[in-house]
């Protein structure tokens, strides 16, 4: 593995990110100029750590082998921690509380190095390895992996944002026009991002065995509010998992991945049949699987719906392994009694979207007992396919599911502030 040497973007200023990558294969992982460690965080197989050019690294895993997703976390502030020395460390991907500071942030051990972040996660803890996790009431989600660290690394200095441009952030969509952060329509959303918190409290049982299934990009705002929510009763945390899947790209043709027609190249909307593959044979300790989305016509849910507990089909060409399930998926574990759905939809314009046959479908596999299926309607979705809102998209439409924060002049858009805000205007109200 190459020992990344921290490098001078055009403003002069050292650039550092993060990502986690996650595979359905086990081949030799390597990017050139970036340090690649093996991970033991839940759900994740790499943790990337580099500083050579971001859309390059992306481009690259892409292309990998076994590559399913990936999430990228651009390091905007190194807030404590010495030079990073030999040796075994653990580190720490932590989600923190929307409607509070950063976690860890006045750390006073020289050794432990904190970093906030925009992206998937809010914060990043480098720790010595059996050093204690620092427990901080401000954490709603964290994962953690372990890397061995055999040269010096040198993350010391000021941190510049990496290099983007509106080239990296292809595509706009009608969701995206003319939509200004609204007060009354934020809180109508929180509103039903409360509701399904107080169903899933009243109704799932033991959280710690809980695990929320969120999508990437639509149902990240929505589990922050669930999470934060549910931190309000001061009990155990669900875990949650990110996986990343959209219509809106396409993996790689090089990747040789087919869709359910046997297709090359795939839409990214096959990647949630490969997160699914990957989760069922790595769920541990959980016996309940949250699905959490947006909810407008109904047919995305509906499709990753079917994924998980439809009749079972196997890829084409394949034979009868449930490895190679394409429908079904989870539908055995659930059969046998060792695993329930709960599927959660946030209703855009009052529900009244929401195609007759797709609620029919998803209220039948509600009936025969596969899922648990509620929505909660609210009057405008507003992070509805919106970036800027979202705070999430995709580096080319060309890399496959390999997600990035937007952001605007070194920070998240004006939308997303205001979003928050707004948001940590009601916590504190509540509270």
């Amino acid at each position: 593995m190459v020992n990344p040497s921290i490098k001078s973007d055009r403003n002069g200023s050292n650039q550092l990110y993060f990502g986690l990558v996650n595979r359905y294969r086990s081949d030799t992982f390597h990017l050139e100029g970036d340090r690649v460690f093996q991970g033991t965080a839940p759900f994740f197989d790499n943790v990337v750590i580099g500083n050579t050019g971001l859309s390059n690294a992306i481009e690259d895993t892409s292309v990998s082998p076994g590559v399913i997703s990936s999430n990228w976390m651009m390091v905007k502030k190194k807030l404590s921690g010495d030079k990073i020395k030999e040796g075994d460390y653990e580190i720490d991907f932590v989600q923190s509380k929307i409607a509070g500071d950063q976690p860890y942030a006045d750390s006073p051990d020289s050794h432990v190095h904190v970093f906030k972040t925009l992206g998937l996660y809010d914060t990043i803890v480098i720790r010595p390895k059996g050093k204690e996790k620092v427990r901080d009431t401000n954490v709603r989600n964290s994962v953690t992996s372990q890397i061995s660290i055999d040269d010096a690394l040198g993350l010391d200095g000021e941190i510049g944002m990496p290099e983007l441009s509106g080239f990296n952030y292809i595509g706009v969509n009608k969701y995206e026009n003319n939509k200004l952060n609204d007060s009354d329509i934020n809180n109508d959303y929180f509103a039903g991002c409360r509701r399904i918190a107080e169903d899933i409290l009243k109704n799932a049982g033991d959280l710690e065995k809980c695990l929320i299934y969120a999508p990437i990009r639509g149902a990240k705002p929505i589990t922050d509010m669930v999470l934060e929510f549910l931190s309000m009763g001061g009990g155990q945390m669900p875990g949650v998992v990110y996986p990343v899947t959209s219509s809106f790209v396409r993996y790689p043709k090089s990747t040789g991945i087919s869709s359910k027609k046997g297709k090359v190249p795939a839409s990214g909307r096959f990647s949630n049949v490969l997160h699914l593959r990957k989760l069922r044979n790595e769920l541990g300790n959980f016996n309940k699987l949250i699905y959490i989305d947006e909810l407008i016509s109904g047919g995305m849910m509906m499709g990753h719906t079917r994924e998980m507990v439809g009749e079972p089909r196997f890829h084409p060409g394949s034979d009868s392994n449930p490895d190679n399930l394409d429908h079904g998926i989870l539908r055995d574990l659930i059969s046998d009694g060792d695993l329930s759905l709960h599927v959660y939809g946030l209703a855009d314009h009052h529900g009244n979207k929401l195609r007759n046959v797709n609620r029919s479908n998803m209220e039948l596999f509600d009936s025969n007992g596969l899922i648990r299926f509620k929505f909660f309607p609210i009057g405008r979705l507003i992070t509805e396919d919106h970036r800027y809102f979202l705070g999430q998209h995709y580096l080319n439409y060309g890399n496959g599911p390999q997600s990035v924060p937007v952001i605007i002049n070194g920070d998240m858009p004006d939308q997303k502030k205001g979003f928050e805000a707004d948001f940590a205007k009601l916590v504190g109200d509540i509270k």
